[in-house]
């Protein structure tokens, strides 16, 4: 059994999309985005414990795409929650107790071995490891009608997979539900850890519009 688990947290419906299909589910390259995020996994560590976290209502539309699309890397199915909180935190419960923990946004299938890779290394002498890129435009703070610029090299985008320590991250989660946890760092910030960032990838895209389809189609099909 490896070290090293991932938690793929999958609670999208595709509302913002403008379309009835959970992002998830959408196919790229004729594979549902979900497999491809779960691929990426699973080929740069073919023994890393991969739990899917899911909402119940979407769990049995997911059992019935793994039958019609063969679906046979073995991975554990969790209910998610309201908020992707409380999926991390059941996602989280769920693992058999590995000593890193990859958290990962089901709608990221571009990301690399190498990111992941590079990740995974980082947190062992860290104990976290976030993925971040700096904006290329020029990045401007306030509201529009005050509002100044900012040195964008001090801003940073972040990104998954999100890898910590396991027991420090699941401890950090026994904490209750906050509106400023936006993220998985957010919350192992909040119990007094120090978060570490790594360099990310500009391919490691998050689906969110209809045109990231699109994009993701043309990396995948670039073997990227």
């Amino acid at each position: 059994m490896s070290e090293k688990s991932v938690v793929i947290v999958a609670g999208g419906s595709g509302v913002r999309m403008g379309v009835s299909t959970p992002k998830q589910f959408l196919l790229l390259q004729s594979k549902p985005v979900l497999l491809h995020t779960i691929e990426k996994f699973f080929n740069y560590d073919n023994d890393i414990e991969i739990v899917v976290v899911l909402p119940k209502a979407h769990i049995d539309t997911w059992i019935t795409m793994c039958e019609n699309y063969s679906i046979n890397i073995r991975h554990k199915i969790v209910d998610g929650g309201i908020e992707r909180f409380f999926s991390v935190r059941n996602g989280l419960s769920s693992l058999s107790n590995p000593k890193w923990v990859a958290i990962h946004d089901g709608v990221r299938p571009v990301v690399s071995a190498n990111l992941i890779d590079r990740c995974f290394k980082t947190v062992i002498s860290n104990n976290s490891a976030i993925p971040v890129i700096n904006p290329s435009e020029t990045v401007r703070f306030g509201s529009l009608q005050d509002s100044k610029t900012i040195l964008r090299d001090n801003v940073f985008l972040v990104q998954t997979p999100q890898v910590f320590n396991y027991e420090l991250i699941k401890k950090a989660y026994k904490v209750d539900y906050n509106s400023s946890f936006t993220d998985d760092a957010s919350v192992y910030e909040h119990s007094g850890n120090k978060v570490f960032m790594v360099e990310g990838e500009p391919t490691n895209v998050k689906i969110t519009k209809k045109s990231d389809i699109e994009f993701c189609n043309f990396l995948l099909s670039q073997k990227i």
